[in-house]
C-alpha cells in the first residue's frame, strides 16, 4: 500500500516539499520527510521496499538509511 512517486491524499491533496511548495516531496513516505525536515519529530521509520524513505529524505535535504 505504501507504492507511489508522490504523496497525496484526496483531501488536501499532494503534499509539498517544505523548501519549495512548487516541488514534490517524492515518495509514499514524503509526510515523513517533511515532518523530519520542519522539525516536528526527530527520527521517521518506514519500511524500504522501493526506497521511499531514502528518495524523501534526498528530496527534502535529509538523509534516510536503508534497512539491513
Amino acid at each position: 500500500f505504501g507504492a507511489g512517486s508522490n504523496t497525496r491524499n484526496r483531501v488536501y491533496g499532494a503534499t509539498g516539499n517544505p523548501f519549495d511548495p512548487n516541488l514534490t516531496c517524492a515518495g509514499s513516505s514524503g509526510g515523513s520527510a517533511v515532518s523530519l525536515a520542519l522539525g516536528h519529530m526527530p527520527l521517521c521509520p518506514g519500511s524500504d521496499y522501493g526506497g521511499s524513505p531514502r528518495t524523501a529524505a534526498t528530496f527534502c535535504r535529509g538523509a534516510g538509511f536503508p534497512p539491513s
